[in-house]
């Protein structure tokens, strides 16, 4: 019996070098999931996770700047719901802030949160606790922040669908975006054991090599990645046309 593909969406976060090599200068955010978890336990992925219900609420979508239904419907390509096809951005800005503590929304002035501030970041370190603990959803801190889903600051990437004969599966699409000057990734303890900034090259190099483990669609996204040497090139040739 063929089981089926639950809903998901990850986020390939990225950002410029501090110090390029002669021949690029990206660098991809990745975390590395505990060992005992059932699902890749120990391999390195990037930030993601399943669409929930709220993800597909009136509310939430209608928060979202820069993209709308059809629009989401029409890059996707092949989703035959405008409605969940906005959802994926949803999902993935949610699981963003879950698993790293980036927060891709807009404040009333069109502006990313600024983590830099010390009251700024422990709040919404509390929501998030919150948001983990099912005390609140993300969404409740989007109305009562008056925040708007940056769904713009996302590109659709690619679309990746668990093979028919694994017990758990996933029909998931990747996004790209890039790391907000003013935050900083802090994993999710709980389900992730380590993170970090990696060289697409150098992750490759260390999956070759066993000391890293990884799954097709991680690895297949690193070496499309390793394609370009500055992000205003990976960012334009995804944005939609």
């Amino acid at each position: 019996m063929v089981v089926k593909a639950t809903d998901a969406a990850t986020v390939v976060l990225l950002r410029e070098m501090e110090k390029p090599r002669i021949d690029g200068a990206i660098e991809v955010y990745m975390t590395k999931r505990h060992q005992r978890l059932d699902f890749v336990g120990g391999f390195h992925v990037f930030p993601g996770g399943k669409m929930d219900r709220q993800d597909r609420e009136p509310g939430n979508l209608e928060r979202c700047k820069g993209i709308g239904p059809e629009d989401a419907q029409r890059i996707l390509v092949n989703s035959p719901d405008p409605l969940k096809s906005l959802a994926y951005w949803v999902t993935a800005i949610r699981e963003l802030f879950e698993e790293a503590g980036i927060l891709l929304a807009y404040d009333k002035d069109g502006k990313f949160i600024d983590f830099k501030d010390r009251k700024l970041r422990d709040k919404f370190s509390s929501f998030r606790r919150l948001i983990h603990d099912e005390k609140i959803t993300m969404g409740e801190m989007m109305v009562e922040e008056d925040l708007y889903y940056a769904a713009d600051n996302l590109l659709y990437f690619s679309h990746w669908i668990t093979p028919e004969f694994s017990p758990r599966r996933f029909d998931t699409r990747f996004f790209i975006a890039r790391l907000p000057e003013e935050q900083s990734p802090q994993h999710y303890e709980d389900e992730v054991a380590e993170s970090g900034w990696i060289d697409p090259v150098v992750a490759l190099l260390k999956w070759q090599m066993g000391e890293i483990n990884m799954i097709m669609p991680t690895f297949t996204t690193l070496q499309s990645l390793t394609k370009f040497n500055r992000l205003t090139e990976l960012f334009d040739a995804y944005a939609p046309r």
